[in-house]
């Protein structure tokens, strides 16, 4: 492909673009989304249960519809409904999970981030020296802290009312801005959904890279995230004949399809990553070459 009509600039760009997409196939990257959709898909209800079990501990057993919208906000109605409807079931105050089937119920749960965590390791070319149980502890935190982040926010959004009515107690000038609760739900989620993006890409690799060279990965894979989540909603409204196809099956499949094109999404990101880290040491390397001056050149002395 010729990129000359385009400036420097853009050349660059799509050279980077086009560099991750032959290291997307590379490293076998749709086999990797599928190991990563279904280790999620088992992971999902585990998690669900401990958020369910940390809700309950701290005495917010009743704002489960605030868990499953902060949840599955972004996703397509036809993928959302039936895991929606699903996780209602789990999402039930249980305080003996706390007590009695903890450790089962986090090891299953870990098992999608560690397969975020091999996906991530090799989109970026990181060799894996982490001892299983570091992993696995690693993992347990992530779920604990997103199960954090879930309960906090969810009880955020339930006493948003009541903030509002304080703020604009003491500020009148505030009630003509008047944020809707649809605008702060929405807005919690982007932040969960942007931090968790953040904390995947620096803290899962094995070696941790630099907080700005993350930035681009992020960004584009919440641009086509939303594109595609948009496109699958839209095919899922007019393929109407999925549940005659798989019957029964047809709400765990589409949510499985879908999760593999986000995880897609997501190791493209992570490609997109490592592809403008190489160009950039590869720009570096000759600023490096020339940097030396002549004068440190040994000089030969002739031999008398």
């Amino acid at each position: 492909m010729r990129l000359a009509p385009f400036s420097p600039r853009a050349r660059s760009i799509l050279a980077a673009l086009a560099d991750s997409g032959r290291s997307f196939a590379r490293n076998d990257g749709l086999a990797m989304a599928s190991h990563v959709a279904l280790s999620l898909v088992i992971a999902l209800f585990p998690f669900l249960i401990c958020v369910a079990a940390l809700a309950a501990f701290l005495g917010a057993g009743r704002i489960s519809t605030h868990i499953v919208h902060l949840l599955f906000d972004f996703w397509p109605e036809g993928v959302a409904g039936p895991l929606a409807r699903e996780a209602d079931k789990v999402l039930i105050p249980r305080r003996n999970v706390l007590t009695i089937s903890i450790v089962l119920t986090l090891l299953v749960a870990t098992n999608g981030v560690e397969s975020l965590r091999v996906a991530l390791c090799r989109a970026y070319g990181v060799e894996r020296f982490r001892p299983w149980w570091q992993a696995r502890l690693i993992g347990i935190g992530f779920i604990l802290i997103g199960a954090g982040a879930l309960v906090a926010s969810s009880v955020l959004v339930v006493l948003w009312p009541s903030i509002w009515r304080w703020a604009v107690s003491y500020m009148p000038d505030l009630k003509g801005l008047g944020p809707t609760y649809d605008v702060v739900r929405y807005g919690l989620a982007s932040i969960v959904l942007v931090m968790g993006l953040s904390a995947t890409h620096l803290w899962l690799p094995d070696t941790r890279p630099r907080s700005w060279d993350v930035v681009p990965g992020i960004v584009a894979t919440l641009v086509l995230w939303l594109a595609g989540a948009s496109l699958y909603g839209e095919f899922l409204a007019n393929m109407t004949h999925l549940k005659s196809t798989y019957a029964g099956l047809a709400g765990i499949l589409t949510a499985l399809i879908f999760l593999q094109l986000s995880a897609a999404i997501f190791i493209f990101g992570a490609e997109l990553n490592a592809a403008l880290r190489r160009r950039k040491q590869a720009n570096e390397a000759p600023e490096e070459s020339f940097s030396a001056s002549p004068d440190d050149e040994p000089v030969s002395v002739p031999q008398l």
